[in-house]
């Protein structure tokens, strides 16, 4: 049996460069993992089974393709079944599928004795989904093109996170229809690097305060927003607040964890489901 932590991932920077003409977009990243995960569990067996997923036939569920691939991939005759225990929002943002299916790969990688690197399970990942290969590794990453080209961003400094779920989940498709919309397809779109920058200069120099003064996600120009959840994260006292991902989730950062833990109870109190966290 090997088990295995899913960490949720929020995007500290996200822009679109271009749509592409085989209908997918070119995006910009700073992704961070977090400590809030899901936990997988994984046992040999004859076939490959999900449970914990109800919601989902297991033949479509991200961890089961991921079993399929990892087995596809290496030539092994096995099967595996997989135990979920989700933590992290869906449809909220903040990659818990992606997670999942990452934990699974390494998990499988693991427990079958195969000692493949961390490339070559981005590259089975990066078949499935988009932000798989920033899962399999996590930290502190700058990602490109669909999410799949990576490269190491400076570590976040260390900091109190606090994630409230959306009111209701967002659909990334419908999200990326949005912005289409908005902006005309991207043909004259210029994405914000210079904010990236000053963020990623931030973060080297270990300054929270000027890593939240340029955080941005185009996201939140979509009615996946709520800037209502966004305002009351703010008034607990939150350096910086953003939309991870596509939405809805929304993220805080603190000074400290103890800050963050403290308005993670005082949005509890007031109806909002939030989690308390820290960068990994």
């Amino acid at each position: 049996m090997v088990k295995q932590n899913a960490y949720a991932k929020i995007n500290l920077f996200l822009d679109i460069s271009c749509l592409r003409d085989d209908g997918y977009h070119d995006i910009v990243s700073y992704m961070q993992t977090v400590s809030l995960c899901d936990e997988v569990t994984l046992e040999r067996a004859d076939e490959i089974t999900v449970e914990g997923n109800p919601a989902v036939l297991p033949e479509k569920d991200l961890t089961y393709r991921a079993a399929k691939a990892f087995f596809e991939h290496t030539g092994i005759h096995g099967g595996v079944k997989i135990t979920l225990k989700r933590n992290i929002p869906m449809q909220g943002g903040l990659g818990g599928g992606s997670a999942d299916a990452a934990a699974v790969l390494r998990g499988l990688n693991e427990l079958y004795s195969t000692g493949l690197g961390d490339d070559e399970l981005r590259s089975i990942g990066g078949t499935l989904g988009s932000d798989i290969p920033f899962c399999v590794s996590g930290g502190s990453m700058l990602a490109y093109g669909r999410g799949e080209r990576l490269c190491k961003a400076p570590n976040l400094p260390d900091c109190g996170i606090v994630i409230a779920a959306g009111s209701h989940g967002c659909s990334t498709p419908s999200q990326f229809a949005e912005l289409d919309r908005l902006h005309g397809d991207f043909h004259r779109y210029t994405p914000h690097t210079d904010m990236l920058d000053r963020l990623c200069n931030a973060a080297a120099a270990h300054n929270i305060i000027g890593v939240c003064e340029s955080l941005f996600n185009i996201f939140e120009q979509t009615d996946g927003y709520d800037p209502k959840i966004a305002h009351t994260i703010k008034a607990t006292g939150a350096t910086g607040v953003l939309m991870s991902g596509s939405g809805s989730s929304i993220f805080g950062i603190y000074e400290s964890e103890d800050a963050a833990s403290k308005a993670a109870a005082e949005l509890i109190s007031k109806g909002i489901k939030a989690y308390a966290c820290r960068p990994i």
